[in-house]
């Protein structure tokens, strides 16, 4: 395989912690919200 492109990285990351990432992105809204 080649070089992974930074696109690629960030899906295999994702896919790796899928849970963190939804966390992340549910903490930022309840930030959001509480404000």
């Amino acid at each position: 395989p080649g070089p992974i492109t930074p696109i690629q990285a960030l899906k295999n990351w994702s896919q790796k912690q899928p849970n963190l990432f939804i966390n992340k992105i549910y903490s930022l809204a309840e930030l959001d919200s509480y404000q």
